[in-house]
């Protein structure tokens, strides 16, 4: 597991990603290349011949963001990568620039610098 954004960036434009890797299922999130696999109603399921290396790419990103996703947001938080993953299947031309964009989208749309600085600064006590 890559241990920065950064990191995990460069591994993806070096074309250095899995093509197998065991499939994700969780959080209202399932990737698989099964179209039998069924999930609950309210999952959001990508059937994509890429399932492994989205599941992978999803592991990396849980481990970027491990310090921000809790019970209250990883929800939010993996239905977001599947919501990426889906447009991105649907509008990159190769496996690389569909990971590529995943990546970029769910830094966009949670960006790390704003989830550091929160934890670097909690909110002070008020002042009498």
């Amino acid at each position: 597991m890559k241990n920065t954004l950064e990191e995990l960036k460069e591994q993806l434009s070096a074309g250095n990603f899995p093509l197998n890797y065991p499939h994700f299922g969780g959080a209202g999130l399932i990737i698989t290349d099964n179209p039998a696999r069924n999930g609950h109603a309210e999952d959001l399921v990508i059937l994509t011949e890429h399932a492994g290396a989205i599941s992978w790419l999803i592991i990396q990103l849980k481990g970027i963001y491990e310090k921000t996703i809790d019970y209250s947001n990883k929800y939010e938080f993996y239905q977001s990568i599947g919501e990426q993953a889906a447009e991105a299947l649907k509008s990159c031309s190769t496996l690389q620039s569909t990971l590529e964009y995943i990546t970029e989208n769910i830094t966009t749309n949670w960006p790390l610098s704003d989830i550091t600085e929160s934890a670097n600064h909690p909110e002070e006590e008020a002042q009498p």
